[in-house]
């Protein structure tokens, strides 16, 4: 069987620094059922607190894996547009250089 004894000085009671009538408020309060028949909520303050920065972090990570998603496709995407722009820049390499020999011939037939 377990020991049901509480002793209010062991160091890990936690004390609630509220009054009797306060702590009883909270308890009517945190009825199983609102006036709506909606559940009510019953955690405490901290535990509401508690699961607000657990969401708070699953969404810093769903927006961190969100980013690491979209900077590898925009890596992807940089190296199809850098390949694109490479032969761009053949291709007017090219067109220069018909440009240059046109112009020479034309120069050359005038003479």
């Amino acid at each position: 069987m377990h020991d049901l004894r509480h002793d209010p000085d062991a160091p890990e009671t936690q004390h609630d620094p509220r009054s009797f009538e306060a702590r009883m408020l909270e308890a009517t309060q945190r009825g199983i059922e609102g006036d709506d028949g909606q559940p009510r909520d019953t955690r405490t303050f901290p535990e509401m607190v508690v699961a607000e920065l657990v969401r708070l972090v699953d969404t810093m990570q769903a927006l961190s894996l969100r980013q690491d998603v979209f900077e590898e496709e925009l890596a992807g995407r940089r190296g199809v547009v850098d390949a694109r722009l490479a032969r761009l820049e053949e291709s007017f390499k090219r067109l220069a250089d018909a440009v240059q020999i046109m112009a020479l011939e034309r120069d050359r037939g005038k003479q």
